[in-house]
C-alpha cells in the first residue's frame, strides 16, 4: 500500500477500507460483455462507496453493491489500479485498467455549518441560560465549521451552556442530530453589553432648535460610556443646544435646554410671590434662558440681582434675592 501527500493512495482490500467481499459473484454474471468504463471522479453522499458509483455500464443489480467504505466527511481518496483490477475481477467485470497509472479520486460530500448557522440556536440557548438583557454575542471561529453530510436534514440543540460574566464569555457544547447520525463541537466566544443612546445624526451649532432629523438612536458598548444615556429622541427634541455638537456624539441633558425665551438684556416684568401677595417690578436679563430655566435678573430701580425662573418671553417669578 503507497501513501500520497493527505491522501490515502490505495485501499487494504477487506480489512483498511472495510471491503465488503462476497463469496462468489454469482457464475452468470461472472463474464460480462458489457462496456464497462471507468467513471472520472466520483463524489458520494452516504457511508460507502458502490460499485454503481465506480463503473458505469454494469447491470443495474451490481450497482448498489457496497464495496467500501466512504472516506470521511470532506475528504477524499485515491483508488488505485491494482485495487481496481481487483475490484472488477471478484464481481466479474469486464474491465481493467490501462496502466498502472490509471486512477480514480472518490470524496465523500459534505455540508459545512459556519457560524451563521449556530448564532440564532445559541443565542437562545444562552438567553435562556442568563443572558444579560440588550446583550450581544460574538463566536469564534475556533472548532468550526461542522461537517455533516450533503443533503441531510439537522437540529441543533445545546447540552452545556456556561456564561462567564466578569470575563464577559461564554461555553457552549453543540449537538448537531441529523437522520443517521449525531455530531458534537464546542463552542466559545464573548458578550457585549450595549446601552441605547440619542446621538446627533450630523454636526450641529451652539443655539441650534433640534429636530428628529437631527438625531439617532445608536447602540455604544455599555463599559464605553458611563454617564446616565438619553435613549428617547421626544426628550431631546425642542431643545436647543447649549454648545456644539459633532455628529455620533452621544447628548445629554446638559447638553441642551429649553428654547430661548428671554435674551440677555431683554427687559423683562419681575413677579415676587409669597403667602398670597404679589409684586412686581421691571427688571433686564443679565442671562439668556429657556421656559422654566432659572437666570440672573436685575431689577432696574433697586440695582438688586435676584434669581427669576422664566414663566414666559417676557416674564420671571423670583426665586431668591441676591444682592445689588
Amino acid at each position: 500500500m503507497l501513501f500520497g501527500k493527505n491522501k490515502i493512495v490505495a485501499f487494504s482490500i477487506g480489512i483498511a477500507m472495510g471491503i465488503f467481499c462476497p463469496s462468489k459473484a454469482n457464475a452468470s454474471d461472472d463474464l460480462l460483455d458489457l462496456p464497462v468504463t471507468l467513471r472520472d471522479s466520483v463524489e458520494v453522499i452516504g457511508k460507502e462507496i458502490h460499485l454503481g458509483d465506480i463503473f458505469s455500464g454494469i447491470p443495474a443489480s451490481k450497482e448498489n453493491t457496497a464495496i467500501a467504505k466512504s472516506p470521511a466527511l470532506g475528504k477524499d481518496v485515491v483508488l488505485t489500479a491494482k485495487w481496481l483490477n481487483s475490484i472488477a475481477q471478484k464481481y466479474g467485470l469486464a474491465w481493467s485498467a490501462a496502466n498502472g497509472a490509471t486512477t480514480i479520486n472518490v470524496t465523500r460530500a459534505a455540508t459545512k455549518l459556519d457560524k451563521n448557522d449556530f448564532m440564532q440556536t445559541l443565542f437562545t440557548a444562552l438567553d435562556e441560560a442568563g443572558l444579560p438583557k440588550g446583550a450581544e454575542i460574538s463566536l469564534s471561529g475556533l472548532n468550526l465549521p461542522v461537517l455533516i453530510p450533503q443533503n441531510a436534514n439537522y437540529e441543533i440543540k445545546y447540552n452545556k451552556v456556561e456564561l462567564n460574566l466578569r470575563s464577559k464569555s461564554f461555553r457552549a457544547q453543540a449537538v448537531i442530530s441529523t437522520d443517521e447520525e449525531e455530531f458534537t463541537t464546542s463552542l466559545s466566544g464573548k458578550i457585549q453589553s450595549f446601552v441605547s443612546v440619542v446621538v446627533a445624526a450630523r454636526d450641529l451649532p451652539a443655539g441650534y432648535t433640534l429636530s428628529s432629523n437631527d438625531l439617532t438612536v445608536q447602540k455604544i458598548p455599555s463599559d464605553k460610556y458611563h454617564k446616565n444615556p438619553i435613549n428617547d429622541l421626544s426628550m431631546l427634541i425642542g431643545k436647543e443646544t447649549k454648545r456644539p455638537a459633532r455628529m455620533g456624539q452621544a447628548l445629554e441633558e446638559t447638553d441642551v435646554r429649553s428654547p430661548t425665551l428671554i435674551t440677555k438684556g431683554k427687559a423683562v416684568k419681575i413677579y415676587y410671590k409669597k403667602t398670597g401677595l404679589t409684586l412686581s417690578a421691571t427688571g433686564k436679563a443679565l442671562e439668556a434662558g429657556g421656559l422654566n430655566e432659572t437666570i440672573r435678573v436685575m431689577n432696574t430701580q433697586s440695582k438688586t440681582i435676584v434669581q427669576a425662573t422664566i414663566t414666559s418671553q417676557d416674564t420671571v417669578d423670583v426665586i431668591s434675592v441676591g444682592t445689588k
